[in-house]
C-alpha cells in the first residue's frame, strides 16, 4: 500500500504528513513507517509458522492490533485476516508470540476447509496438539 505525504502547517509551525486521507502529526508518520517494517517482518513470520506447522500457505494479512487488550490475538472470519496483540510479544517474547500465531492458524486453515475452527470443535482441539499451540492466553 502507498503512503502519499506532503508538508503543511506554515501557520502552525508544525510539519504534517498526509497519510491515507487523514492529516496526522509528523512524530505518528515516522511510527507508521517503523509499524510497516515490524508488521512486514510479522507476515513473513506467520507465512513461515504456516508453511513449516500446517504444510499451507497462509495468503492473507497478519497485522497488530493496539485496541486489543485482553487477548492475544484474533481470527477475521469475513477477511481472513488474523491480529495480533503487540502487547504480548513486548510483555512475553517471541515465543509467546509464535504460540498465538499458531493458535490463529489453527482457526484460519480450519475455517478455510470448512471443519470445525471453534474453540470447542473436536477438529479445533486436535490441530492445537498437532502443532503445538496453546488452548487459550491468559494476560498476566
Amino acid at each position: 500500500m502507498g503512503i502519499a505525504h506532503s508538508s503543511f502547517g506554515r501557520n502552525s509551525g508544525c510539519t504534517f504528513n498526509v497519510c491515507i486521507g487523514e492529516i496526522v502529526p509528523f512524530e505518528v508518520f515516522i511510527e507508521r513507517n517503523d509499524l510497516i517494517e515490524r508488521e512486514k517482518e510479522l507476515q513473513q513470520l506467520t507465512e513461515h509458522i504456516s508453511q513449516q506447522f500446517f504444510g499451507k500457505t497462509f495468503r492473507h494479512q497478519a497485522v497488530f492490533n493496539d485496541r486489543l487488550k485482553t487477548t492475544g490475538g484474533r481470527y477475521l472470519l469475513g477477511t481472513h485476516n488474523i491480529e495480533l496483540n503487540r502487547r504480548y510479544l513486548e510483555e512475553h517474547g517471541r515465543e509467546e508470540l509464535i504460540g498465538i500465531i499458531k493458535h490463529e492458524l489453527c482457526h484460519y486453515h480450519l475455517h478455510l476447509e470448512g471443519k470445525g475452527y471453534q474453540h470447542r470443535d473436536r477438529d479445533f482441539k486436535a490441530l492445537l496438539k498437532q502443532v503445538g499451540a496453546p488452548r487459550f492466553f491468559v494476560h498476566r
